[in-house]
This record gives C-alpha cells, structure tokens and sequence, in this order.
C-alpha cells in the first residue's frame, strides 16, 4: 500500500514555496499512473508478405493518412474480427 503524505498546511506558503523551489521535494506525488492493459500492450512483429501487398497497405495508409498497423487493423476489423475502435487511432495522434 502506497504510504499517504498530508498535504501542506495551507498557512505556511513560505515553507511550501521553498519546497516548490527544491523540485517538491517533501510534498506529496499526486500524479496518476494511468493504468495498462497487458492486452493493449504493443508488440513488435515481423509478417512477411508480397511486395505488392506492401504497396497496397503503404498507398492505403497514405490516402488516409494513418500508418501500416492501423490500415490492417481496420481491414481485420471490416472483415468482422474483435478489433477495438481506439485501437484505429494513429499512436501518434493520441
């Protein structure tokens, strides 16, 4: 369990301010850590496929706009597989 640290008293600004100017140091993180689904998780692969079939997913991917991943998932999903929607969206664009 994560070890709670109170927040500052809101009458000593001058402590806080010299805590600001250490990096936070002695404050509390209350930044959140988004949480991963190990099946969303990205893994490298490599699929060898005809160079014509390359040039099919590359001109497909630039009349859209979206990289070689999202082209194939969007096939796959057209072709009724499980492919989720946010899935369809450039990582780079998130």
């Amino acid at each position: 369990m994560t070890k709670r640290t109170p927040l500052p008293d809101i009458d000593d600004l001058d402590d806080l301010d010299k805590k600001l100017a250490k990096g936070g140091e002695g404050l509390p993180n209350i930044s959140v850590k988004p949480k991963t689904d190990k099946a969303k998780k990205k893994r490298v692969s490599s699929v060898a496929l005809p160079e014509y079939v390359w040039g099919l997913i590359k001109a497909e991917g630039y009349k859209n706009s979206e990289p070689g991943n999202v082209v194939l998932m969007r096939l796959m999903k057209n072709a009724g597989w499980a492919i989720d929607e946010d899935d369809l969206i450039d990582g780079r664009k998130k």
